[in-house]
């Protein structure tokens, strides 16, 4: 399985989205154009979501609503999982995950606009302002997740862990 750990604040919602009228109670703004870039993404690389966004807390880890708020932001996949939270240490929630389902996962990919110290050839950083509109970003990301490249979870990672 390809996973796409995703946040949502400077990747999928852009500074500018933010400011936008919320579309309902639960219904927070992503940038449109973000939203066809990912769902190209997802498309073409057949990969899943795994919420790494700090939006999951606001939904208390409920899947079922974090599959209205993409669905109703157009996204073609919702969230299948969220990252164990360990009090905003993204590093540690992604490893921990990746760790614990080594065995399913044939390649990953990781967006964020903090800048993370892990995984480096599987981590694109994103601007808060363009977020996945930023050029070169989705041809990225697909080359990625489609490539054969084996990952693998290095000593320095493995210490997050610790």
């Amino acid at each position: 399985m390809k996973i796409i750990f995703l946040d949502i604040d400077g990747v999928i919602a852009t500074e500018e989205s933010s400011t936008m009228k919320w579309h309902d109670e639960f219904s927070y703004p992503f940038d449109a154009t973000c939203v066809s870039i990912l769902n190209r993404i997802l498309k073409k690389t057949s990969a899943e979501i795994v919420l790494t966004s700090d939006w999951r807390r606001a939904f208390n880890n409920d899947l079922e609503a974090l599959n209205l708020l993409f669905k109703h932001n157009g996204v073609i996949k919702s969230p299948i999982d969220v990252t164990t939270d360990f009090g905003k240490d993204r590093n540690k929630e992604i490893s921990e995950y990746i760790y614990k389902h080594s065995d399913k996962i044939s390649s990953f990919l990781i967006f964020d606009d903090m800048d993370l110290k892990i995984h480096s050839l599987r981590f694109i950083r994103t601007n808060i302002n363009e977020g996945l509109k930023q050029k070169g970003v989705e041809e990225k990301a697909i080359e990625i997740l489609n490539s054969k490249m084996k990952y693998f979870v290095n000593s320095i990672e493995s210490k997050v862990l610790k």
